[in-house]
């Protein structure tokens, strides 16, 4: 792999013109459109990519973001991606080892394969609501990427594409994924929990392999999904959750069958979230309550699955990722998005 990173570096091409420190090619002069490309300098700081730039009394849309174009950008931290981009090259932002944050404005369709691949420092992703694939080692060896959340848009995660992802502790498929793809999050050491909605029909070889803290998974759907591979030591660790009155079905199906621990749970047990007086707020870390002192306090995925859960709340910081959660005080319930 590293090989192939170092024949695509020989192919970088040239670009057409620079504005505000990024270089554009144009892809069509009819049709007025550019892509991000390599330039003379490498990339640094906080890059935000135009959805339109004007060169020579030209204005163009920028729809396309090359292959190679960032890559190996040092000096890169934080990069947001316009709805305008419809396409990316592979390689485009790997290796650039202390980008921190990506944020995909809405209308970005997919992220390419190897889009972020080696990207070290990257601790914060933020995902449009329009992504639809998520591409073959997207951010594979991402190890600072403590949390993702995949949005309803998305159907597939493709092989690998969060593989090595050391610090990965928790993830949110949105219920629209079909396929979660081989090895997708391989070697994720420290994953606990996940939490895969009923929209999952396929989950291919050893998605979760050598996740070595992996101790409970929670499967939305009363079908079980196909499912190909996980180790003997793994289906004797792990305790399989799924939806009431589908045990007997997970039992008698082929693979899962294997998992020595499986238990019903109630999909629906969380109940609606209903406004109250309890006060919340969002940190960058989590959630701080007040008000709840004393109280029980349990938090729940927006899937039904228990993430935090304390019989006495003290007022310090619950850590959490990005996402819709369920806060249960007491005997009040409220919605928050981190």
């Amino acid at each position: 792999m590293t090989v192939a990173v170092l024949l695509y570096s020989v192919a970088a091409s040239a670009y057409d013109f620079e504005v505000d420190g990024i270089y554009y090619k144009i892809t069509s002069a009819s049709d007025l459109t550019v892509s991000v490309t390599r330039g003379d300098n490498k990339y640094a700081g906080d890059v935000v990519v135009p959805s339109a730039v004007t060169h020579e009394s030209n204005t163009y849309a920028v729809t396309n973001i090359e292959g190679n174009a960032f890559n190996f950008s040092m000096g890169l931290t934080s990069v947001t991606i316009p709805g305008s981009v419809k396409y990316f090259g592979i390689f485009a932002f790997s290796s650039c080892f202390y980008l921190e944050s990506v944020t995909f404005l809405d209308g970005v369709k997919s992220i390419a394969d190897y889009a972020f691949e080696n990207c070290k420092g990257l601790t914060s992703v933020t995902i449009g609501n329009t992504v639809t694939y998520i591409g073959e080692y997207a951010f594979a060896s991402c190890n600072s990427l403590t949390s993702v959340s995949i949005p309803n848009s998305v159907t597939t995660i493709g092989q690998f594409a969060f593989q090595g992802c050391g610090n990965l502790a928790s993830v949110t498929i949105g219920n629209s994924v079909t396929t979660i793809g081989q090895y997708a999050f391989q070697w994720c050491g420290n994953l606990a929990t996940i939490t895969i909605p009923s929209s999952v029909t396929m989950i291919e070889d050893y998605a979760f392999a050598a996740c070595g803290k992996l101790a409970s998974i929670y499967l939305l759907g009363e079908m079980p999904p196909s499912f190909y591979n996980m180790t003997e030591e793994q289906c004797a660790k792990i305790t399989l959750y799924v939806p009431s009155g589908s045990l007997e079905t997970y039992r008698n199906a082929d693979k899962w069958k294997n998992f020595q621990n499986i238990r019903e749970f109630d999909v629906t047990g969380i109940g609606n979230a209903a406004a109250n007086d309890v006060a919340i707020r969002v940190t960058a870390n989590g959630i701080m309550l007040t008000d709840a002192e004393g109280k029980a306090v349990a938090v729940y995925s927006a899937n039904g699955a228990l993430v935090e859960k304390t019989a006495c709340y003290t007022g310090e910081e619950i850590a959490l990722g990005r996402g819709v959660y369920i806060v249960r005080v007491g005997n009040k319930t409220l919605k928050v998005k981190k």
